[in-house]
């Protein structure tokens, strides 16, 4: 922590004294000369190998001492205009000198905290270095300590995108140019110019501490050729070298960072995008376990430096260069978060992207109807479809269809459920019942059965239709024995229903008025006894 960078800035910046109860009580800021300016930087750089200095953080305030905005301001000030201009001319050195320019919270916007209390050594720091910053979108007033000043948070910026950009700014040499108190003092005696040099790159900077504009003539032979174009990074005006010098006006209480013209500050950020491969569908889904996660950014300044992404919130991970790709795999929801940041420190806004994978069909089922029910014709239950999702949800329900019978209403029927789909686009496997609808004809019909020989064992079975109202009768045709004679049992039965053997009468479609079908019998009956039975004949199929 650069403590004596703070104390020289600040007392050039002011150019007056300042005495607070910081240090113990002790605390004295001399105003400086651009003379003793320079002086009193050469002498920390003394006391320090090179290293060391290049590492330093410089800073103008923290919260061991009072705020920069606050020690800026002097007597006879209008408001805080002059302050906020020496806080811009202490931070343009502070972004251009050796080290690393650190910057306590709130001085990018001039947070003013001034002290309220003093001791008798002066102004008390504690606790007003620890304002809240004056957050706009936050609840309570920031006009306390604010509200945040725009035109000095955009000084900042420039300041810090021109130092990542240029790197004469950060690693070049440093030379003094000109001290106006004691070179120029009848035209810019409040003049103070550095040169940062690096390579065959020359940066020039230089300062006016006092209220009144100067005219200085800033020597830069052995450094740049004459008529060489030079533009102030901060205003844009142009300059040329000339005779070996620089001739300059400065305006009080400001400065320029001289660098080759054209200057190409870069302050706007880059634009990032997040895709993926394949690509959501409409709702947001991708139905494919792998997923490619494609992070992009473009700029048309100084270039993409890096990405930094992130999903579901999770650890950032930094990417060099313009473009990356990420995998991701296994059902679920994914948020994707990325900032693309440029050569020029500029920051994107933030890019996300949602999506989920989804690569389970939906499920489905058939409802009313079981598979292997037999219902009587008319108290058929209504045969319908369930469909649900648990990840993604439905986007179409299973519609139900139904096929079979003999198309009178009776026979084997099979009810699918199809075309079930989450909004992932999975289509479920149709899902199939098959069951029965019967009709008792007993009342249309008559059953004869004719033994062949005096023992009970083989005989032809007749159904005949008598209907008196000329209806016609549909096949399949099952007759099934009721209260069948104990101890006899039809051997040739097609199968049981409701605990009773039935045979099937083969190759009827249909039965008209008069008409007959027969099919053979045959019992098992040890006994030989009479064989009585009650037929229950059925338009219909048995499963």
């Amino acid at each position: 922590m650069n403590y004596r960078f703070r104390k020289n800035i600040t007392g050039f910046a002011r150019n007056a004294e300042w005495h607070d109860d910081n240090n113990n009580g002790t605390n004295d800021i001399p105003g400086l000369t651009p003379s003793q300016f320079d002086h009193a930087i050469r002498a920390v750089r003394d006391d320090y190998p090179p290293q060391a200095t290049a590492a330093m953080l410089n800073l103008l305030d923290s919260h061991d001492v009072n705020r920069a905005l606050y020690v800026m301001t002097e007597a006879g000030d209008s408001g805080l205009t002059q302050a906020k201009q020496r806080l811009e001319l202490a931070a343009l050195f502070q972004f251009t000198y050796i080290g690393a320019p650190m910057v306590y919270y709130g001085d990018e916007v001039a947070v003013n905290s001034p002290s309220k209390t003093s001791s008798n050594n002066g102004p008390m720091g504690d606790p007003y270095t620890r304002p809240p910053y004056p957050w706009l979108d936050q609840a309570g007033d920031p006009t306390i300590y604010g509200p945040p000043d725009t035109s000095v948070e955009a000084y900042y910026t420039t300041l810090s995108h021109l130092r990542k950009q240029y790197p004469v700014l950060r690693n070049g040499s440093f030379v003094t140019l000109l001290t106006g108190d004691t070179q120029e003092p009848g035209t810019a005696p409040n003049t103070y110019a550095y040169a940062r040099v690096l390579n065959n790159e020359t940066a020039v900077i230089a300062m006016n501490n006092g209220s009144a504009s100067n005219a200085a003539t800033i020597p830069v032979s052995g450094l740049l050729a004459d008529g060489t174009q030079l533009q102030d990074a901060i205003s844009g005006a142009n300059y040329t070298v000339t005779g070996g010098n620089i001739p300059i006006t400065l305006a009080g209480l400001t400065g320029v960072v001289l660098l080759p013209s054209p200057v190409n500050a870069d302050l706007v950020p880059p634009d990032a995008l997040i895709g993926t491969t394949p690509a959501a569908n409409g709702n947001g889904w991708i139905n494919s376990n792998a997923v490619t996660v494609n992070l992009s950014a473009t700029d048309s300044g100084s270039g993409v430096e890096q990405l930094r992404y992130w999903i579901n919130n999770g650890q950032v991970t930094a990417a060099a260069g313009s473009s990356a790709q990420t995998s991701v795999n296994g059902e679920g929801s994914y948020s994707v978060g990325l900032r693309a940041l440029d050569n020029a420190g500029n920051i994107s806004s933030l890019a996300s992207l949602s999506f989920g994978i989804d690569v389970t069909a939906p499920t489905v089922a058939v409802t009313g109807v079981t598979t292997g029910a037999i219902y009587n014709l008319g108290s058929v239950p209504a045969a319908g479809c369930t469909t649900t999702d648990a990840l993604s949800g439905v986007a179409v329900k299973a519609a139900v269809s139904i096929t079979g019978g003999n198309g009178h209403g009776e026979g084997q029927f099979t009810a699918t459920c199809s075309g079930g789909t989450d909004d992932a686009a999975n289509v479920a496997a149709p899902v199939s019942v098959t069951y029965d609808i019967v009709s008792n004809v007993s009342s249309s019909v008559n059953v004869l059965t004719q033994f062949r020989s005096t023992k009970y064992t083989s005989a032809t079975m007749t159904v005949r239709n008598f209907s008196q109202n000329n209806i016609t009768i549909y096949g399949p045709l099952q007759v099934v024995l009721t209260q069948l004679t104990p101890g006899v049992t039809l051997a040739n039965a097609t199968g049981s229903y409701l605990g009773n053997p039935y045979i099937t009468i083969p190759g009827v479609t249909t039965l008209p008025p008069g008409a007959s079908a027969s099919v053979p019998v045959q019992f098992d009956n040890p006994e030989n006894v009479k064989v009585n039975f009650t037929a229950v004949t059925y338009s219909g199929q048995f499963n």
